[in-house]
């Protein structure tokens, strides 16, 4: 989907909306589960969004980032506490990175794998993160 299009989709998201933002990297969902037989699409809910945006205010400016996040980022955590939960980075400074959160979907279903967040990291939260990390773009 090309950036305007997406753009204007995600805004255009209700609270109970539901937008799918693409497949997933097979390797990177294979991380999480066994079995990734149409089990790649990761969505966000209008819900999700306004969450990000009510946390973090400056993330509308880099909304149009979002996807090459998800869909190609730089690494990929496991989450700290819950393992069904990746940490998506996308570098685009010398000490900054998008942050994206995803909870993975362990089966095939009607629920697809899912942004929680979004938000600007620093490399040492990178760093501090990486006896966590699951995938790393070659």
């Amino acid at each position: 989907m090309a950036a305007e299009v997406f753009l204007a989709r995600l805004r255009a998201l209700g609270r109970r909306d539901v937008l799918v933002v693409g497949s997933l990297p097979i390797d990177i969902v294979r991380a999480f589960v066994s079995d990734v037989t149409d089990n790649l699409d990761v969505v966000i809910t209008g819900e999700r969004r306004q969450h990000y945006l009510d946390q973090h205010p400056e993330m509308l400016s880099s909304e149009h980032l979002l996807p090459e996040t998800l869909l190609s980022p730089d690494e990929v955590h496991r989450n700290r506490t819950d393992l069904d939960v990746g940490v998506f980075y996308k570098q685009i400074g010398p000490d900054r990175y998008l942050r994206a959160v995803v909870r993975v979907q362990a089966r095939v279903g009607r629920r697809k794998h899912s942004l929680m967040s979004y938000r600007m990291a620093r490399a040492k939260e990178l760093q501090e993160g990486r006896p966590r990390l699951v995938w790393e773009k070659k």
